[in-house]
């Protein structure tokens, strides 16, 4: 995989450009200032990564500078997220207006920006950490805490 770090806006209204390619292949993009080509996802930009096959599975842009909804969104969709891996590029504002919860559903996969300031970027690679717990004899006789797992063969390099 490889990412350009997080794009956004430059004194005067130099376009940017911000991309993510996987397997050589560019999987998603987008600028700023750059009269819509290709568009600007202004906001969180999350891709939800396959580790075993290094595959785009799905995009979601949260923009938490205009949409007041867009925190909610964002903590109801990492929720959700199982096992991929999560790879985030922002383009800007993301922080300048986000809600708490928002800011709690980033912290739950490891990431904290909640220093960021006006115009601040932010681009990561995390991994949704998973907690199963039985909490009782009964609970563990009749649900005990279980996984199913990917494991990468030694060498493997998915990142550069």
């Amino acid at each position: 995989m490889k990412a350009r770090n997080a794009y956004g806006p430059l004194e005067g209204c130099t376009p940017t450009f911000g991309y993510v390619k996987l397997n050589g292949d560019t999987v998603w993009e987008s600028s700023w200032c750059n009269n819509g080509v290709p568009p600007n996802h202004r906001g969180l930009n999350i891709l939800l990564v396959d580790p075993l096959t290094c595959s785009k599975q799905e995009w979601r842009c949260f923009d938490t500078y205009i949409d007041a909804s867009a925190s909610n969104a964002l903590h109801n969709y990492l929720q959700q997220v199982d096992e991929e891996l999560i790879v985030g590029v922002s383009s800007g504002d993301i922080t300048v207006q986000m809600q708490p919860i928002g800011l709690t559903a980033l912290k739950g996969i490891g990431v904290d920006v909640s220093n960021l300031q006006y115009r601040g970027l932010v681009a990561f690679v995390a991994r949704k950490t998973v907690l199963r717990k039985a909490l009782t004899e009964e609970q563990t006789n009749v649900n005990p805490p279980h996984f199913t797992h990917r494991i990468f063969t030694q060498g493997t390099n998915y990142f550069s």
